[in-house]
Order: C-alpha cells, then structure tokens, then sequence
C-alpha cells in the first residue's frame, strides 16, 4: 500500500501546476520500474505474474496503487456504472461490469504512456514492458484485430454475451468458450490470456471506450515494441492501401539485400567471371519482372495487381538472395 505521507506528496504532484508535470513524470516512471517489486494483492487469485492477464497484472500495481487512489490521482471517476464500490473493485460480479469513463481512459494513457520524445522515460522502462507488459500488449493487439476483422462474429458474439448479462445467466467458465479463439493459443500467445482479452473487447465495445483503449494500446507498441506494430499491421493489414504499402516495404528490404548479395559476391570473383555475373543478373532481372506479371494474375487471393505483383517480385527475389549467397566463399576463421 502507498504509505499516507507519499500519499499526500501524489495527490499534490498530480493537482499543482509547471513544476507538478515533471515530478509527475518520475513518480510514473517510479510506477513502471516498481512493477518488479510488487506482491499480489489479491489472495485468492493464483498468481500467474508476470505472465498472466489484466487481472492479476491489477493485483500487483495495486501494491503501489490501489484503486481508491488511483480515482484520487486521476481527478475523474474510473467507472460510470457497474458492480464497484468507490473504494474497491468486484471482479467477481458475473452478471454485470465496470463500464469505464472515457475520460479516466485517455487519462490513463496520457499519463502513464510515455511520448515519442521523452526517450530518457521509455529507456528507463523498456525492459520492464519487454518482462512485465509485452505478452498482454502482444495478446491483447492480436485478438482485437483478429475479432474485429470479423465483424458478423463480433456481432453474433456480442449479442450473445449481452443477452446472458441481461437474463444474469453467464456459465461461470464462459471465457473458456474462447481459449483457442483464431488459434492464437497455435501462435504462441497464451490462451488464458486471449479468452479473457477478447470478453474485455466486448465489454469495450459495450460500455463505449474501445477506440479509446485500442489508441492506448497502439500507442504503447507505438513506443516499445514498434517492429511488432509494424509486423502484425502487415499481417492484417485493414486496408488495401495498407496492404500495398506493407508490399513495398517488404520488396524495398528483400531488393536492398539482392544489391548487398551481388556486390559482395562480384567482389569475390576474379575479372573473368563479372561480365557473366553482370549478363546472368540482367537476365534474370528481366525474367524475375516477365514472370511476376503473369504470377500476379493469381497470386493468393490478392485482387489488387499492383500489390500481388509486389508480393511476387518479392518472394522472386528472397529466392535469387539464397541463390547468390550459396555462391559466396565464406571468410576463412582468424586466429585470435
């Protein structure tokens, strides 16, 4: 529990004026790097910590921050309705939920998410997100993009979900229904985790701040975990433009490495060999450009030319990349 003293010392960091912005900002700081040392505060829930879900990850930041105080620090009511007291959270309540207030979400994100700019901040606490955050980010991404690429099973789900609330019938394992939803469990993310993410979408999407937690979510990987953003937007990506521009990113980085390959190993080769090296390459570059105008026709369902053309010069060129590497005579070891 925050001792009252540092209390005290919060409350006024977070409600005075310039100089609380700052302090602010080392006592959030603090936050993160203390997730390390936390004990869970909740005894009867097993403590998967810190590789289980929102829950239990709540009971161990409430060792620094309780929920009472958290209200307090944030100025705004956390939940406009639902089973929790104004002092403690029910997580049991099967037949009803916190619906949250917008404004305590962007709050929370706006605090306790760092900026682009504050790079000293996201150094401080980039190993504690890799231990202690990275596998709920990662679940939680993954199952709102996989539930809301479906639209007609959100629907059918959430209409679902919202009658047995309304008739206070929910079977006490209801989120085991979603254990292996879209085979996430098949791509390493954890099923306990998934099946819970995706209740907590639909109650998002219920009480009115999915977008807003979705914002904070790609904010956070936006910040962290960048490379993971940018992969799994390529994977799903939720429009054509974003899938044309994914193509060409991933044709940019397999034709950098086809220019690396080809200088490298024409450096290799004795005179005599570059004039075939060079003739073979044009060849094939013309082949490589003919062949993946008729492979576009029908590639993978792709319907837009111009994108299935890319994915083809691509997967063309990776290929030629091993190819030109298998030709490449490996540096003799040195002796050290």
């Amino acid at each position: 529990m925050v001792k009252p003293l540092l209390f005290i010392l919060l409350c006024s960091i977070f409600s005075s004026s310039a100089y609380a912005e700052e302090s602010s900002r080392e006592f959030v700081q603090q936050l993160w790097q203390n997730l390390t040392e936390t004990e869970n505060q909740c005894p009867d829930e097993f403590d998967y910590y810190p590789n289980g879900g929102l829950r239990i990850f709540y009971c161990h930041a409430k060792t620094y921050l309780p929920y009472a105080q958290l209200k307090v620090l944030a100025g705004t009511p956390v939940f406009l309705t639902g089973p929790h007291s104004s002092t403690k959270l029910n997580m049991y309540a099967m037949d009803n939920f916190g619906h949250y207030n917008p404004e305590f979400v962007t709050w929370l994100h706006t605090t306790f998410i760092p900026t682009a700019e504050d790079k000293d901040f996201k150094e401080a606490t980039e190993s504690i997100f890799n231990t202690h955050v990275r596998g709920l980010a990662h679940a939680y991404y993954v199952t709102h993009i996989h539930l809301f690429k479906d639209k007609a099973f959100m629907e059918q789900e959430l209409e679902k979900y919202k009658k047995l609330i309304e008739i206070g019938d929910i079977p006490e394992f209801y989120s085991d229904t979603y254990f292996s939803f879209a085979n996430l469990d098949n791509e390493g993310m954890n099923g306990n985790i998934v099946k819970n993410a995706v209740l907590f979408w639909l109650r998002r999407v219920m009480d009115g701040t999915e977008a807003e937690f979705f914002t904070a979510l790609v904010k956070l990987l936006t910040i962290y975990d960048a490379e993971f953003l940018e992969e799994k937007t390529c994977q799903y990506p939720d429009s054509e433009q974003v899938a044309f521009q994914c193509a060409e990113k991933a044709y940019k980085k397999a034709d950098d490495a086809l220019n690396k390959s080809y200088k490298k190993l024409i450096k290799q080769l004795d005179d005599s060999q570059h004039l075939p090296l060079k003739t073979a390459q044009r060849a094939w570059i013309a082949f490589r450009d003919s062949n993946a105008i008729f492979l576009a026709t029908n590639y993978q369902g792709i319907q837009h030319r111009e994108t299935a053309l890319l994915h083809v010069k691509t997967e063309m060129t990776n290929n030629r990349v091993s190819e030109l590497n298998g030709l490449l005579i490996e540096a003799a070891p040195t002796d050290d």
